[in-house]
């Protein structure tokens, strides 16, 4: 049927060239909204805090909680936070909290997820609920939680050798699950991003 309407265009060559310009520069409204999808899932990474590498930096909790102090050596901009997160049962989220050396609230990021076992969200849809600078030489309280309804695997700091990405330094106040405390894992890994 096509090939019919194809023949009777081609006859006329310019009726031939509009359609065929319009049906170029139209493109699919699917096709937009699928590559600004993977322009989301394709930011920069600015600082990741690197993975702990003990043998219980990666392990799966109910829930896990941590505050790290970063201090950034040079001033960068982000507009999300993520956990490090390589494993997802049932709903999980997570909560972050950017927070100046005074206590007082710079940014914050949820993110929700339903998995299956085998997940390993990227809260790519999500970011902070606006972009902030952090400043070079300023301390900045990272607080987060990751929670499940089942089980969810995070990666902490812990005894962290290699990894680090973005110049900054870090030190973890806290790292718990279910109000036992886990210091010697760290705090939740985490991703700055761009």
């Amino acid at each position: 049927m096509c090939s019919r309407y194809l023949s009777r265009i081609t006859a006329h060559p310019i009726t031939f060239a509009v359609l065929l310009t319009i049906f170029i520069n139209c493109g699919n409204p699917m096709d937009s909204a699928s590559t600004q999808r993977t322009a989301q899932s394709e930011k920069a990474i600015i600082f990741d805090s690197g993975l702990g590498t003990g043998q219980y930096d990666k392990m799966t909790y109910f829930e896990y909680e941590s505050e790290i102090v970063l201090t950034p050596e040079v001033d960068i901009t982000i507009s999300g936070i993520r956990p490090q997160i390589w494993y997802c049962n049932g709903t999980s989220g997570f909560l972050a909290f950017i927070r100046d050396e005074h206590y007082q609230p710079v940014a914050s990021e949820a993110g929700l997820v339903d998995g299956n076992g085998e997940m390993v969200p990227a809260f790519s849809d999500r970011h902070l609920d606006r972009e902030v600078t952090l400043k070079a030489d300023s301390s900045y309280l990272i607080v987060m939680s990751v929670w499940t309804t089942k089980s969810v695997g995070i990666f902490t700091t812990g005894s962290r050798t290699e990894g680090t990405v973005g110049p900054g330094q870090y030190v973890v106040h806290y790292g718990r699950s279910n109000t036992v405390d886990h210091l010697d894992r760290g705090g939740i890994a985490f991703q700055l991003i761009r």
